[in-house]
């Protein structure tokens, strides 16, 4: 999970909102005969960079019925003082099916779900999760540095980074420290299903590669090479995953080209 910088609106969805501030998801998704609802799921992945907010798997290339928008607080929930979750720009991000798609006899479910398809999944089990702000990480509000994960390269699992959790405060984390949160995060998303796993290694085996080859031709700058190819045009799949082994690299070219989620 990386860094999400939301652009500020006018957008199709706060238009709606301003117009119609106690409508609900279902009657702006059916505005304008829906071609609100796409200019908007289309906004919302431009702005993350055309990866799932959750799992970063790439979205640039798929079809609407394989990019959806996730309410990151439930927008049922009417506890908050009137407070519509339906409409507000601030709660949605874009993800991608989950698993829901792929192909089951490789990777079956719900053991393969993912994102949000995992946490409708656990939430149903889990009460509190209801109100998932302190229970899962919220990517408006992650540092952008340092990563508050790491990576098992012969697995593909992702960790908690108890190092750098330790230097980082999450608002309304409702665990005693942030490395708990973070494998919350990680176990409610079911980030680490064998899907999930399999692709991460794949990433790592091109990294592997890349290595080898810059080491052959005796390239001593070959993590600033990469980082510069990965990361010059926004965003790699599985960005994360790239930024832990990339290590300082990443974290120097980054922040040299301004990058701020």
């Amino acid at each position: 999970m990386k860094k999400i910088r939301k652009v500020v609106g006018p957008n199709p969805l706060t238009n709606y909102e301003a117009m119609n501030p106690r409508e609900d998801w279902r009657s702006f998704a059916s505005y304008n005969a829906g071609l609100d609802c796409k200019r908007l799921r289309n906004e919302i992945f431009d702005t993350q960079g055309g990866l799932c907010a959750y799992c970063e798997t790439d979205g640039t290339k798929k079809s609407d019925l394989e990019r959806r928008v996730e309410h990151f607080h439930p927008k049922s929930d009417t506890t908050a003082g009137g407070k519509n979750w339906h409409l507000d720009w601030e709660n949605i991000f874009g993800v991608c099916k989950g698993g829901e798609q792929s192909d089951k006899s490789l990777h079956p479910l719900p053991r393969n779900l993912s994102c949000d398809a995992y946490k409708n999944h656990a939430t149903l089990s889990d009460q509190a999760l209801m109100n998932p702000e302190g229970h899962i990480l919220n990517p408006l509000i992650i540092p952008v540095f340092p990563c508050l994960f790491l990576l098992d390269k012969g697995t593909g699992e992702l960790l908690a980074n108890e190092d750098a959790c330790m230097d980082v405060l999450i608002e309304g984390n409702k665990f005693d420290s942030t490395h708990e949160l973070v494998l919350s995060t990680i176990r409610i998303l079911n980030l680490n299903c064998d899907r999930l796993m399999e692709q991460r290694r794949l990433v790592v085996k091109q990294y592997n590669i890349e290595v080898a080859k810059g080491r052959k031709r005796n390239d001593k700058d070959i993590h600033n090479t990469i980082s510069e190819r990965w990361f010059g045009y926004r965003w790699p799949s599985f960005f994360t995953t790239r930024l832990i082994l990339l290590g300082g690299a990443s974290e120097r070219y980054l922040t040299r080209i301004l990058y701020t989620g």
